[in-house]
């Protein structure tokens, strides 16, 4: 059996016989909170940029603690109960609901050239800003987490008690965020249509897959896969509207740009479980993903950051070479 968040074949394997002992039980999880904040606002979108964590250091304390909660806790149920991808899947899209639908309200509020609205939802940026969450927000820091932490990989970070705590805090500040908004009718039905697609992945059954003898492309290719696979989400997100709005009438253009992006997750999705299920995948075929998304999405946010304003990269750059180091330092110590 094997589940997408801890299949890493040559990682650290823990035992069932012989738990680890964890020195630093809390201080890896206050990591994770970070990691699973940091990754998604800081590193792969400039949402909660170095310059804006530098002049309101309580952003960063609150995309930690919302990223947090909700992506420890999934990622530590799928160790205990060995789910799959399909729940993965699911509990991605519940936060990309949540994140987006509920509290910061870019379902309402973005306008991009191509984007058509139905009511008061821009549909397309909802789809694709729910792939970012399923992929670059939950699957991408887990899969970091456990190969910054590989002797943690196959072991819960935080007891059941305090992850139910944490899972009904997230809950409550999601709901009083919908009923409390300026689009609350929306935000309500949003609400309780992530808050049923989270119950119904928490009840999916054990996954049983077996393992393959999938051949796994090189360290190199994985890299390039990477940076191919990040270019290609933003061009959807930001130009394939642009383009299609001028090829198609309006709803046939959202219908084609809904259409590529369901093909994006079925492609990605089933690709990574393949591979991720062969005997040839290591920890390093994971590093060399992250490694290749990070890359691109870090040039790409200098550069964004840069035309937008032009003191953003002297807080940026030198945070992410910092950050550079750090992970650097941590792959050492536990490689």
């Amino acid at each position: 059996m094997n589940n997408p968040v801890t299949a890493d074949n040559n990682s650290t394997m823990i035992s069932l016989e012989s738990p680890p002992k964890i020195k630093f039980h809390w201080l890896i999880a206050i990591l994770a909170f970070f990691i699973f904040g940091l990754i998604p606002e800081s590193i792969l979108t400039s949402s909660t940029s170095a310059l804006k964590i530098f002049i309101q250091p309580g952003d960063l304390i609150f995309v930690a603690l919302y990223y947090g909660m909700f992506v420890l806790f999934v990622r530590d149920l799928m160790v205990r109960r060995n789910l799959g991808w399909q729940a993965l899947l699911l509990f991605g899209i519940s936060f990309g609901f949540f994140n987006e639908g509920v509290v910061a309200d870019t379902w309402y509020t973005t306008k991009f050239v191509g984007m058509s609205y139905l009511g008061h939802v821009n549909v397309a940026w909802a789809v694709n800003l729910t792939i970012f969450h399923i992929f670059f927000s939950v699957f991408l820091p887990i899969t970091a987490f456990n190969a910054l932490f590989p002797q943690m990989a196959q072991v819960p970070v935080l007891n059941k008690r305090f992850s139910y705590i944490l899972l009904v805090v997230f809950f409550l500040y999601n709901g009083i965020s919908a009923f409390n908004n300026t689009y609350r009718t929306e935000t309500i039905i949003v609400f309780f249509l992530a808050f049923s697609m989270f119950f119904l992945a928490l009840n999916l059954p054990v996954s049983h897959e077996t393992r393959t003898t999938t051949k796994v492309p090189s360290i190199r290719a994985l890299i390039w896969l990477g940076i191919a696979v990040y270019i290609e989400y933003m061009f959807t997100l930001y130009l394939v509207p642009a383009i299609y709005s001028y090829v198609f009438q309006q709803y046939i253009a959202l219908i084609v740009n809904i259409a590529i992006s369901v093909i994006q997750v079925i492609v990605w999705g089933n690709t990574i479980q393949q591979w991720r299920r062969s005997e040839n995948w290591a920890r390093s075929q994971s590093l060399a993903i992250i490694t290749g998304v990070f890359l691109i999405s870090t040039i790409l946010t200098i550069v964004a950051t840069l035309a937008k304003n032009v003191f953003e990269p002297f807080i940026t750059i030198p945070a992410l070479l910092l950050m550079a180091i750090l992970l650097r330092r941590s792959l050492l110590r536990y490689n």
